[in-house]
């Protein structure tokens, strides 16, 4: 299954669920999503991630 959600912070929005046949078809949507928001100008924003130094043992 693919969820699609949109909207932002001040409204609703809205989400959007598709049942895909094979891991495949789920990464070819995932691409036409991707699409869809590069032709809309969303553009990736690098996120900073700091690994933290947690000791289990």
């Amino acid at each position: 299954m693919v969820s699609e959600c949109w909207g932002s912070p001040n409204d609703s929005g809205d989400c959007r669920h598709t049942l895909v046949n094979s891991y495949a078809d789920a990464l070819e949507r995932l691409r036409d999503i991707g699409r869809e928001q590069r032709q809309r100008g969303f553009r990736r924003q690098q996120v900073r991630e700091e690994q933290l130094g947690f000791d289990f043992s």
